[in-house]
């Protein structure tokens, strides 16, 4: 009987984890990346950066995950800086990776189904604004 209910008590309380490999394909740093369980208003300590090109792997909790990635401040314009935020909601049940991309670059390989990409959505340059001073009145 003690056999059964310590086998009953391991299959239960023992959570799987399971590894996310995070990379960033934009060619700007990422200041700081997040995982926690889904909805939880507690982000906990970010996991660290990623240089461009670079990846990190994470151990977390099976369940459903958000992954949240805060890129380096970047100059848009001679008037503008973004600091720009891509994420993703996952199943985490098997071992993912989560690509972070502009979203003008094309998406990761969609055709692989442990593959999600993360976009992160870029300001365009303001443009001038037209001279509208009207011309001085000839005499």
């Amino acid at each position: 009987m003690r056999v059964l209910l310590l086998c009953l008590l391991v299959a239960c309380g023992g959570s799987t984890m399971q590894t996310i490999t995070l990379v960033n394909k934009t060619p700007r740093g990422i200041a700081e990346v997040f995982v926690y369980p889904a909805n939880s208003p507690n982000h906990g300590a970010s996991r660290g950066k990623l240089a461009p090109g670079a990846s990190m792997t994470v151990q977390f909790k099976a369940g459903n995950v958000e992954v949240l990635a805060t890129s380096d401040t970047i100059q848009v314009d001679d008037r503008t800086r973004d600091t720009m935020q891509a994420g993703a909601t996952l199943q985490l049940n098997r071992p993912l990776q989560v690509v972070f991309h502009d979203s003008d670059q094309p998406p990761p390989d969609l055709g692989n189904k442990d593959v999600i990409g993360a976009a992160f959505k870029l300001l365009k340059p303001k443009t001038a604004e037209p001279d509208v001073t009207p011309a001085p009145e000839a005499p």
